[in-house]
């Protein structure tokens, strides 16, 4: 990717993440990128843009598309309650239940932490937030949605013109084509 990324032209490319990756995986995730990418990798820092840059000063650079941080830490949370969940319906049986759970709590307070540091190595990375498109409707500041391709079919031209005004839209082909 580093070697042909701009072989045609310099215009921004971006790389849309799809990201179903444990904690683990995303912070790996994150030093390949930045291993291979390095600083072709547009960063924009930590501050949501008021308007998404033009493409003429994002020339020779890549951008990561993916979800929002919230959307990896509400995830983790509920992995975290689910799993909690499972582990104190098990242990229920057990006589020494209230030291199992504390040292549960302790694993699973620690696990948490370093998730959530492990999800800001990636969020770093990070320069187009994809949301869902009734999100992106009503977000204060830009972002990206998905809509497949025969939706456009339907979807109402002047709100669409406006919308992609302040946000981008990804298309995506229907299974068929």
């Amino acid at each position: 990717l580093r070697k042909h990324a701009f072989r045609t032209t310099d215009f921004p490319l971006i790389i849309t993440l799809e990201n179903h990756c444990n904690a683990r995986n995303r912070e790996i995730m994150a030093k390949i990128l930045v291993e291979e990418l390095g600083d072709m990798i547009y960063r924009k820092g930590k501050k949501p843009w008021s308007e998404f840059p033009s493409p003429n000063e994002l020339r020779g650079h890549i951008l990561i598309r993916d979800k929002h941080d919230n959307d990896h830490l509400e995830e983790l949370q509920k992995q975290f309650m689910d799993a909690e969940k499972d582990k104190v319906q098990r242990s229920a049986r057990l006589t020494s239940i209230t030291q199992n759970r504390s040292a549960r709590l302790l694993q699973y307070e620690e696990e948490d932490k370093c998730a959530v540091e492990d999800a800001e190595e990636l969020q770093d990375l990070i320069s187009i937030v994809n949301v869902k498109p009734y999100v992106a409707e009503r977000s204060p500041f830009p972002a990206s949605s998905s809509t497949p391709e025969s939706a456009f079919d339907d979807l109402d031209r002047i709100k669409t013109l406006k919308h992609t005004q302040r946000h981008l839209i990804r298309s995506y082909p229907g299974p068929l084509r």
